[in-house]
């Protein structure tokens, strides 16, 4: 939780979209952080999300700043680790 929330305030100003790091692997409709595997959970998602029917990796966009689910295939940019 303390992660998501620093993320949040990290994101930049306009519209982008990250993907983050999460994804259905498995196939069971458990969305979970590939670092940790890890359970991502319904704190931050967007309204009607997880939606597994768009795909199974997870974004994040900066002016809704929740996660969604899009098709693993689309081209999005990566959200990488920050070290202060």
């Amino acid at each position: 939780m303390q992660e998501m929330t620093e993320v949040l305030a990290w994101l930049p100003a306009g519209f982008y979209t990250y993907w983050i790091g999460g994804v259905d692997m498995q196939g069971s409709d458990m969305i979970r952080w590939t670092h940790t595997g890890d359970i991502i959970p319904g704190t931050f998602w967007a309204p009607g999300e997880p939606d597994h029917t768009r795909g199974d990796c997870v974004s994040m966009n900066t002016i809704m700043k929740r996660l969604q689910v899009h098709d693993c295939n689309l081209t999005l940019l990566p959200f990488c680790k920050i070290h202060n």
